[in-house]
């Protein structure tokens, strides 16, 4: 597979993450890609605490090499399921085509599926503004974790896909 719009860098916790040639950035802290999606996502969101009880539901823009999805399953104390937007299709299938523990996916139309004792790992491919209206079935994401200029926020939101 040609991936020739990124570079593949080993950051310095000697996680992976990729060098976009297209947007000229990298996808995570070079300093640490795994780290950063510890300390900015699963510690800041609490996604260890949500688990305890319940099947979470986590929602993110941009799969990638899907470190999100990884540090997540390492956290995770039940079974959650992850809806992840990639616009590069070639960038998630190399990420999918690579670890075993994606072995069974299955493509439809649009989006990938893995379903799994742990989880269940939906990847929508394309443009976000397009792909994800397109999705029909209810998902209650009670927290969207993020940060914006530094400030970590939590926001109650419901949203509309089917999968």
């Amino acid at each position: 597979m040609d991936l020739k719009n990124y570079d593949f860098i080993e950051t310095d916790d000697g996680s992976i993450t990729v060098f976009s040639k297209l947007y000229n950035e990298a996808c995570h802290s070079t300093a640490g890609a795994a780290s950063e999606t510890k300390v900015h996502y699963i510690d800041g969101c609490r996604v260890v605490e949500k688990s305890k009880d319940s099947n979470i539901k986590i929602f993110e823009a941009g799969f990638g090499v899907g470190i999100g999805f990884y540090e997540t399953y390492k956290a995770a104390l039940s079974p959650f399921t992850f809806v992840s937007i990639e616009i590069d299709e070639d960038l998630v299938l190399y990420t999918l085509k690579s670890d075993p523990l994606f072995s069974n996916f299955v493509k439809n139309d649009y989006y990938y599926h893995i379903h799994h004792p742990g989880f269940n790992l939906y990847v929508i491919i394309g443009n976000g503004r397009e792909t994800f209206p397109r999705f029909q079935k209810e998902f209650n994401f009670k927290y969207i974790c993020g940060r914006l200029n530094g400030l970590q926020i939590y926001l109650k939101v419901r949203i509309k896909i089917a999968l």
